[in-house]
């Protein structure tokens, strides 16, 4: 099947999975680190710096305000979200709010990282356990139900409970790195170190996925099916950490001049551009009319450690491009930066879900055409003809 061909069910799952790892993913990580950066700038009068490794921790005053400001400006964009998702007409626009609203809380993550972090200084195993233990209390105590309506109260605990994984993921994380450092060895030594323990991490979470899937079956408590969620959803940042780890010795950025470094960082997002898209075809030519929950979980697994490592290079770049233009030291000029960044990947964020709507719709109509949608009903009424999909072609 080609991946611009609508499948059995009518859906086009390789531009859902592409729009996920870019878009969902991808760009709204870049989107909140940059902000997360330029908050901390101004709370410490400083300017903006790397934010992406493990050895580079921002305030926690200047995360906490991050967390905070950019936390109520995602819950009045999620709220704005889940009424739009409501009130879209076609099934295309729905899934494409749907996948801003499965990432939007990365906008507010980079705050409760930049805590984790400042708390746990990658040195103490106990400052992990008590971020670990924390998150989990906040998730599974105000863990809206799936159903919730849009309203203030449950955007808020949306937001507040998704947030955190990231935070968890890089906590977790540095219990290993505080008992064995592979850094201290030579660099070959050191990757491969890093790549098997993100190997072994990634197998771990697969088959945690597993474990936790069956345990939510046989478990009808409300309270431990959000702590079985809770816990999936932080090992799958726990496993991306990891490989962020490794893909930091594979390639460290580093160079003698400020055009080295951005040809090299640029050459980097291209590679895993390549990976991600590689990644939403493989996934997409694997999806099955009928995939088991373990399927989906192990595919959200991926493509959430591929899509936020891809926006975590893109970061660095931003970050390589910011140190090597002059004038933008300061609050004022971090700020200047943040709004060209965030506007331009909100520009290409924008632009990608416009292009993927339209396939998504064109391959329907198709599909409705050839007379393989005649037994479907209902969720594609829109996109038959005479129900949307003529007007959205002529537009």
């Amino acid at each position: 099947m080609s991946c611009l061909q609508a499948d059995a069910k009518g859906e086009l799952p390789c531009v859902d999975l592409t729009l996920n790892l870019f878009v969902g993913k991808g760009c709204l990580t870049v989107v909140g680190w940059v902000m997360k950066a330029a908050i901390v700038a101004t709370v410490d009068n400083t300017s903006i710096r790397r934010d992406a490794s493990a050895s580079d921790a921002p305030s926690f005053v200047g995360s906490l305000v991050d967390w905070i400001v950019m936390g109520a400006v995602t819950v009045a964009a999620r709220r704005r979200l889940m009424v739009m998702q409501q009130q879209a007409e076609g099934q295309a626009r729905q899934r494409t709010i749907q996948i801003v609203i499965g990432g939007i809380d990365l906008i507010p993550a980079w705050g409760f990282k930049g805590m984790a972090a400042a708390m746990v200084g990658g040195r103490l195993i106990w400052d992990a356990a008590l971020v670990l233990a924390f998150a989990t209390a906040i998730y599974v105590t105000v863990s809206p139900p799936a159903d919730a309506p849009p309203t203030f109260s449950n955007a808020l605990r949306a937001v507040l409970c998704g947030c955190m994984g990231l935070g968890v993921g890089f906590a977790v994380n540095t219990i290993p790195s505080s008992l064995v450092n592979f850094s201290d060895y030579f660099s070959i030594a050191a990757f491969t170190g890093e790549l098997l323990y993100a190997g072994v991490v990634t197998m771990v979470g697969v088959f945690l996925q597993a474990f936790l899937a069956l345990q939510a079956e046989d478990t009808a408590s409300q309270f431990v099916k959000a702590l079985l969620v809770f816990l999936k959803t932080a090992f799958n940042f726990v496993v991306a950490w990891a490989w962020q780890g490794a893909l930091n010795l594979a390639y460290s950025g580093e160079g003698n001049f400020c055009d080295e470094q951005i040809l090299g960082q640029l050459i980097w997002c291209t590679v895993l551009l390549a990976a991600g898209a590689t990644l939403a075809f493989t996934l997409a030519n694997a999806n099955s009319d009928d995939p088991s929950q373990l399927a989906k979980d192990v595919r959200n697994l991926l493509v959430l450690v591929v899509g936020i490592n891809i926006g975590w290079a893109f970061s660095d770049f931003a970050a390589v491009c910011y140190s090597c233009t002059p004038g933008l030291a300061g609050p004022l000029g971090s700020w200047l930066f943040a709004c060209l960044v965030a506007t331009g990947v909100g520009g290409l964020a924008w632009l990608a879900t416009r292009i993927g709507e339209n396939l998504k719709r064109r391959a329907v109509a198709e599909f409705v055409a050839s007379g393989r949608g005649s037994g479907l009903s209902g969720s594609l009424r829109d996109f038959q003809p005479g129900h949307g999909v003529q007007l959205e072609m002529q537009q």
